[in-house]
């Protein structure tokens, strides 16, 4: 059984992050442009949570990142330019003076 490892918020961090997809091990649903589509899939995440990620590579069955996470919490003005980064002008944003 796997153990969660401890979480550190005191300083900036590096998790290596691996994804795995179900089915046959002979098979290799990730071709040319489902990798293309997870890298650009990768950035846009990027644009909304609050991590960077330094490095990913995607195989033919599963993809590896390497990603770092601050401690401290992103501010309002960071929030609202993530959320709108992230949705563009698709989705009505919500009452950001409400806490």
């Amino acid at each position: 059984m796997r153990i969660s490892r401890i979480r550190n918020d005191r300083e900036t961090c590096y998790y290596h992050l691996i994804n795995r997809v179900t089915g046959d091990p002979e098979e290799l649903p990730f071709g040319n442009a489902e990798k293309e589509y997870l890298f650009k899939l990768i950035e846009r995440m990027q644009l909304f949570y609050s991590v960077e990620i330094i490095s990913a590579v995607v195989m033919s069955n599963h993809l590896h990142a390497v990603c770092c996470a601050h401690p401290e919490p992103p501010d309002r003005k960071t929030v609202i330019a993530n959320y709108r980064g992230f949705h563009g002008s698709e989705k009505t944003e919500p009452d950001w003076t409400n806490p």
